[in-house]
């Protein structure tokens, strides 16, 4: 490990266990050490106890009643501060909004009626009421007092004539969690023991703050966009796993609401979480960061036609509807020409890959019974299978390969005829074959699919040509972190780096950079910085560029 890194590790106690999950390793982390000590709590739970830890919590709440204002209405404030939120406990919480210049603006912060507000509620007998006038831009902000973890508390923001009423409020730990997909990666993404887990999943206390995936040449001041969700079995499968576990460990063993706000993509860098400002001073990022910097008024324009063009992309390749036509209209007639190629594929294939095979099943009397198989290993990415002119099924993105069953009443002794529409949208380089073989069984029968197929790429329009601009430097740091600067978090806890193996010797610099400047930002020198050590990726090869 590097000593650096090591070093941070050791100052917060971070323990993590590393789980299979899909093919890949993801840790549930557990707190120990210093950042338990730091934490404090002011209520203790019993750790076997599914139950809330405090009086009054709430049934779990799928949807925030309070929709997030535009910011363009007489009072406004991000949507971050909205119904169910979590505010940090145990520290003065900074409050902030627009209204209208000059004029008034009232925090009111109360128990919830029917909380059970003077019966035990954690909130109970506390009131507490701000104001402050909005600044010559319509800015304001309030500070509320340091509040121990409890709650339900219902928070008013009025200004002349306008009232916002939030509720379902409560103070506990806030933690942000961040990285590319290792941290993404949600609870519905077929996690070991996933059903357990959606189980055990009814803890309202902690919910989450998921920010939308965007892109911005230049940091953001307002989060506009997002939702908390309180946790349930109904709502767990979308959250990331990593920060699940994480939050779940804090509630049970320490028995305060915990809030995550969960700022992930996947397969991103380190370099685009990390402001443009410091970037300047690395070797290696200074470039691309300075053009980024000199050409940022060019860029919204450039971002919008992108999103475009992605979102068009994404429809396409998921579009069941679009590949049956296409199927119908240009490979079940033989309209799209074909040409041939060998399978598993020596050199990558590209856009929307058609590949059509005849496969002359050898069936003797009463040898070939029941289902068929067909088996296609390792397709990068995603694919529709036809299958005797038919729809057969889909392969996503998670699936190595394509495993699928055949209706015995759609197989036949002698000529079957598969195709395959398989697409890529990370690179637009098609791979298929592989690892698990290639294979179609039925009954006694066996066929090897290696060998020669038929393929276009003709019979619909290329692939949008999108470009990944969340790999670019600083880009997700403007539009995901920035606006997030005024929550009080607790922490950081982070999981990425794969997407830097390529510049791996200068992942050092980069990434002590990056946890530097995000200190920085939220004021807080020793902010908790928590990550996980990956994993080898791949076994290590002399002479191999990819281990």
């Amino acid at each position: 490990m590097n000593p650096a890194f090591a070093k941070e590790a050791a100052r917060f106690g971070l323990a993590a266990e590393m789980a299979a999950v899909a093919g890949m390793a993801l840790a549930l982390m557990a707190i120990l050490g210093a950042v338990a000590a730091a934490m404090s709590p002011s209520v203790s739970a019993n750790p076997a106890s599914s139950s809330p830890a405090f009086p009054g919590s709430p049934s779990p709440l799928f949807t925030n009643a309070l929709i997030p204002t535009p910011v363009d209405t007489p009072l406004s404030v991000p949507a971050y501060i909205s119904d169910h939120m979590v505010l940090q406990r145990d520290r003065p919480v900074a409050l902030h909004g627009r209204a209208e210049p000059g004029r008034r603006v009232v925090v009111r912060l109360a128990p919830e009626e029917g909380s059970g507000n003077g019966s035990g509620s954690s909130a109970s007998g506390f009131e507490w009421t701000g104001s402050v006038a909005a600044g010559p831009e319509g800015e304001w902000e309030v500070e509320v007092p340091a509040r121990p973890a409890g709650g339900p508390y219902g928070l008013t923001i009025a200004s002349e004539g306008v009232r916002l009423r939030l509720e379902d409020v409560w103070f506990g730990e806030v933690w942000l969690a961040s990285g590319q997909s290792n941290m993404e990666w949600k609870v519905d993404w077929r996690i070991m023991d996933r059903e357990k887990a959606v189980r055990e999943a009814d803890r309202p206390l902690i919910r989450f703050f998921e920010v939308p995936n965007e892109v911005r040449a230049t940091p953001s001041d307002w989060q506009e966009q997002g939702h908390w969700t309180v946790a349930g079995p109904e709502t767990v499968g979308a959250f990331s796993a990593v920060a699940w576990f994480f939050a779940r460990h804090l509630n049970v063993e320490h028995g305060v609401p915990v809030g995550i706000l969960e700022a992930d993509w996947g397969g991103t860098p380190a370099e685009a979480w990390t402001p443009a400002r410091p970037l300047l001073e690395l070797d290696g990022y200074r470039d691309a960061a300075q053009g980024l910097v000199d050409g940022a008024a060019e860029w919204e324009a450039r971002i919008e036609a992108n999103k475009r063009k992605t979102e068009l992309k994404f429809e396409r390749i998921g579009s069941r509807e679009h590949a049956e036509s296409v199927f119908h209209s240009q490979i079940a007639t033989g309209a799209a020409p074909l040409e041939p190629v060998t399978l598993p594929t020596q050199e990558p294939l590209r856009d929307f890959a058609w590949l059509v095979r005849e496969i002359d099943v050898p069936c003797g009397p009463g040898a070939c019974a029941g289902p068929g198989r067909l088996v296609i290993g390792d397709v990068v990415q995603e694919a529709f299978v036809f299958w005797n002119g038919d729809y057969l099924g889909r392969k996503d993105w998670m699936d190595a390969g394509i495993d699928m069953m055949i209706p015995e009443e759609r197989m036949r002794a002698g000529s079957n005829r598969v195709a395959l529409r398989v697409a890529n949208s990370w690179d637009n380089r098609v791979r298929v074959g592989g690892p698990g073989g290639m294979r179609l069984e039925w009954g006694d029968a066996a066929v090897d699919l290696q060998g020669r197929w038929e393929w276009t790429a003709e019979a619909e329009a290329p692939m949008p040509d999108a470009v990944r601009l969340e790999w670019n430097p600083s880009f997700l740091y403007n539009a995901m972190i920035h606006p997030l600067r005024r929550v009080p978090v607790r922490g950081v806890i982070w999981y990425q780096g794969e997407s830097n193996t390529d510049r791996a010797a200068e992942y050092r610099e980069l990434f002590s950079t990056m946890i530097g400047a995000w200190r920085e930002v939220w004021s807080q020198p020793e902010l908790p910085f928590l990550y996980v050590q990956l994993a080898n990726y791949q076994a290590t090869q002399d002479g191999s560029e990819e281990t």
